[in-house]
């Protein structure tokens, strides 16, 4: 089942649920702590990773639409992109929500829970490094 969002639509069962592919990036103001990291042999792109990954192991899409944030970000060669599948209804809330006229992706629904927690994740990750390379 094909949806108007590109993605496919799959049952579970129970519920029925979309594919949805997540994009963060991050922060501008993040980008001095990565490099002085990156210096002490803490590949970037590693520590990017990581934090992506923790970051979606905790994501829980919430039910309440979150506008994503303004803030200056790094440049797209930066972001870190993985997928979920998530809940078609509360896909569908969200766009009721936010995106009436359905012209939104469905990541544009979740980007502004998704990435906040990207970016603490980095910050985490960052103070982690900097204990374990100062030790």
């Amino acid at each position: 089942m094909q949806n108007t969002t590109g993605g496919t639509a799959a049952s579970d069962g129970s519920d029925e649920t979309r594919f949805v592919w997540l994009r963060a990036v991050p922060r501008v103001d993040q980008l001095p702590q990565l490099e002085d990291l990156n210096e002490r042999g803490f590949a970037m792109k590693d520590i990017l990773k990581l934090a992506g990954k923790r970051a979606s192991a905790a994501f829980q899409p919430a039910e309440d639409f979150a506008a994503i944030p303004e803030t200056e970000r790094l440049s797209l060669a930066y972001a870190f992109r993985t997928s979920k599948r998530v809940s078609v209804d509360l896909l569908e809330g969200l766009h009721d929500q936010a995106d009436r006229l359905r012209v939104r992706s469905d990541d544009a629904m979740l980007r502004g829970q998704f990435e906040p927690l990207f970016w603490r994740e980095i910050d985490r990750v960052v103070d982690d490094l900097k204990d374990y390379a100062s030790a």
